[in-house]
């Protein structure tokens, strides 16, 4: 793709899509941007065990020739968090759409339970595992409902999820009640990366996790294996 082609589609902050653009205007300083080229990699979807618990590989290079290893948080910090965020619901009609990261849920119902919206968020192909907890036996009920989702499997501090009501065409407000402080570096920063296959070679002692601590499918040397250590 040329470089007029690429800019809209590479940019991102945090996650997020951010396009710009590039050479549109032909001023002297973009002459090139309808003559050098360069590749967009295409990444898969999730559909493996791994994936889902957020061990994600990452396919990257020049040539789309390279192979990220799935990111984790280092086991050896300590006093650190899971990213939570809450919104308040008081919609008595419509649904909801939620956005992370420039990907958007299916429309949920307002009347839908938090493991709906567990469900619905789950499926989206950016996202591994959440909890979902709702003050109301609904999602969004007349008096206001509470609800709370804590990233299980995105590390760090996350980019605050977008929430569109079709009831009355608004955006609900989401607030970030805690942070995300765990780190989300390749193969933990435990392990050295092969990026040919993208699997990443842990160090002693430590191992595939689930992304909470315990042993897991995600492939990413977050595990500290203290038998297997001592």
């Amino acid at each position: 793709m040329t470089l007029a082609n690429l800019a809209p589609l590479t940019v991102t902050e945090n996650g997020v899509p951010s396009p710009m653009t590039y050479g549109m205007d032909d001023t002297a300083t973009t002459w090139d941007h309808s003559t050098i080229q360069g590749c967009v990699c295409e990444n898969p979807e999730l559909n493996t065990l791994s994936e889902r618990e957020g061990g994600r590989t990452r396919i990257t290079g020049y040539k789309c020739s390279e192979i990220m290893c799935p990111t984790g948080d280092d086991p050896i910090t300590t006093s650190q968090s899971d990213e939570e965020q809450t919104f308040t619901c008081d919609k008595t009609s419509g649904t909801l759409v939620l956005t992370f990261r420039g990907k958007s849920t299916e429309p949920v119902s307002h009347s839908a339970t938090a493991s709906d919206l567990q469900d619905a968020l789950e499926s989206l192909s950016n996202l591994g595992q959440v909890e979902v907890v709702s003050s109301h036996s609904t999602i969004c009920d007349a008096s206001g409902a509470d609800v709370s989702i804590v990233f299980l499997t995105e590390h760090g501090d996350v980019p605050s999820l977008e929430i569109f009501a079709s009831s009355d065409s608004t955006y609900v407000v989401v607030s970030e009640n805690v942070k995300g402080t765990k780190e989300d570096e390749e193969c933990s920063s435990r392990g050295i990366c092969d990026r040919s296959t993208g699997i990443c070679h842990c160090f002693e002692g430590f191992g595939s996790s689930d992304g909470q601590d315990g042993p897991g499918a995600r492939g990413d040397c977050s595990y500290f294996d203290l038998v297997r250590y001592g």
